[in-house]
């Protein structure tokens, strides 16, 4: 599970570094499929590692609880791009912003 979720940071890295410098539709068009491809191997990693870490019997209790955890964080990264974007702030500086975020995200793995 770990390895799967690595992978798929490390993928989201390389890709935001990408629409960073990407200039045309075809590489936005890349770029979005293969970003759907990390966000779920993203998923696969998480709940694997979630299921191979937590005891049998409170499982669906845990795995609840780190769902309802993850709301808060979801909705608040949501609301400081759309908040950065609205700024007025260039697309290649808010790439910048997920790629320090997701560089933390590997850190505290």
């Amino acid at each position: 599970g770990k390895a799967v979720m690595l992978l798929a940071r490390l993928l989201f890295l390389v890709l935001t570094g990408w629409a960073a410098v990407a200039t045309s539709d075809l590489a936005f068009r890349a770029i979005f499929f293969l970003f759907g491809f990390a966000a779920f191997a993203n998923q696969v990693g998480t709940s694997t590692l979630a299921l191979e870490i937590l005891p049998e019997r409170r499982r669906s209790t845990f795995l609840a609880v780190i769902s309802a955890a993850q709301v808060p964080g979801v909705l608040l990264a949501a609301w400081i791009s759309s908040a950065v974007w609205q700024a007025g702030v260039s697309f290649s500086v808010l790439s910048i912003i997920a790629l320090a975020c997701l560089a933390v995200s590997l850190v505290s793995l």
